[in-house]
């Protein structure tokens, strides 16, 4: 193994016969007390060193054209070398990496910064979490938000102006979500397959959507739930507007709390056009909700869908505050998203004569006639 001017890197000098607690080794010792940037650098040359010797075993020569970036597989690395660099790393730093740790962190770069978060400070982090699991009353910080709501609010400067300036977001049915207006609205609340009602709060552009933003198709994109896309995009705009980069999260235990129903979007699965057959099974679950948001940015904390009806939101929060202060996550995206697909839920409504005939609900009030609803997301 290459040596190390400043830290002196090296095997293990007890040649990693036992192991003992996290960092025990004087290795070990030597990178959790090396300065942040030495300790980044010192670690990748760990595991790019322990990689050449594994690699120089059963592929002599291959050590010379390790790249930092580059995948273990790649490299010629199978699976009895992944376990191989695994044990030599443990021995070194006296510490127990997982066996999978170099498949699910298949790089140098990636083991090394797993190395370093989650073995290194590990016990400084646990602490963190043992603390936070007695402060139960903590307050919860909320450093980003981001939304889509009727009236073409995009963001939550517009919606505080929205509110305050005391604006409406009524209006009338979209005209982009190929339902039949024509046959779809009745006076009669009797009439079947009908609504009463022709205003309420939609988006009217929640048909627009960047698929190749997020690494996927058009075809896929199609075949996705329109609230599943804009939570995608109001998840990335919240983590930009904390000041995150968004990929800096990959790997971290941030958990994603959605709360939400399921709608009636696309059609059934087997019934699906052969173009977006394979797609539809994840495009139209509400469990995706929550995972596509925790798969696309890499997340490893908890991934939950909440359906409550009408309070999954406000659940979805109280359950992301929980895990938080419990130390299960370190951050969290929550929040809760609706767009309705069909016009079914003003057909079932109007049979029960439940609607307001201007879609504008009048709580505590004399005047109120029947309830409204409203699309939206918000993170």
């Amino acid at each position: 193994m290459s040596q190390d001017g400043n830290l002196g890197l090296g095997s293990n000098e007890a040649g990693g016969a036992e192991q003992g607690a996290v960092g025990s080794t004087d290795l070990a010792r030597r990178l959790s007390e090396a300065p942040l940037d030495e300790r980044r650098r010192a670690t990748v040359e760990l595991v790019t060193s322990t990689l050449a010797e594994v690699l120089e075993s059963v592929l002599p020569g291959s050590a010379d054209e390790i790249a930092d970036d580059q995948g273990f597989k790649d490299m010629g690395l199978d699976s009895l070398g992944a376990v191989e660099l695994r044990d030599r790393l443990s021995a070194d730093l006296g510490a127990e990496l997982p066996v999978t740790a170099a498949f699910d962190h298949p790089t140098p770069t990636a083991l090394a910064e797993f190395v370093l978060n989650d073995i290194l400070e590990g016990a400084e982090r646990g602490a963190v979490a043992t603390h936070a699991e007695k402060d139960t009353d903590e307050p919860i910080a909320i450093i980003g938000m981001a939304c889509r709501y009727p009236g073409g609010i995009t963001t939550p400067e517009e919606f505080w102006d929205f509110i305050h300036e005391g604006k409406e977001s009524v209006s009338d049915f979209p005209s982009n979500r190929g339902w039949d207006l024509d046959r779809l609205f009745s006076d009669d609340p009797d009439a079947p397959n009908t609504s009463y009602v022709r205003q309420s709060h939609f988006l009217h552009d929640c048909d627009q959507f960047d698929p190749a933003f997020f690494g996927m198709s058009p075809r896929e994109a199609v075949a996705i739930d329109p609230q599943q896309r804009l939570l995608l995009e109001t998840s990335w705009e919240a983590i930009e507007r904390a000041g995150i980069d968004p990929h800096s999260l990959k790997g971290s235990r941030t958990g994603t709390f959605i709360g939400a129903e399921p709608q009636d979007y696309g059609p059934r699965l087997h019934e699906a056009p052969a173009d977006v057959e394979g797609h539809l099974v994840t495009g139209v679950a509400p469990s995706v909700m929550s995972g596509r948001i925790a798969y696309t940015f890499g997340l490893e904390g908890p991934a939950v869908t909440v359906d409550t009806a009408c309070s999954a939101s406000l659940v979805a929060i109280h359950l992301a505050s929980r895990s938080l202060r419990s130390g299960e996550s370190s951050m969290v995206l929550a929040g809760g998203v609706t767009v309705m697909s069909t016009p079914s839920t003003y057909t079932a409504f109007s049979r029960q004569r439940g609607l307001a005939v201007d879609g504008r609900c009048k709580a505590f009030s004399e005047d109120a006639d029947g309830t409204g609803f409203s699309e939206g997301c918000g993170v």
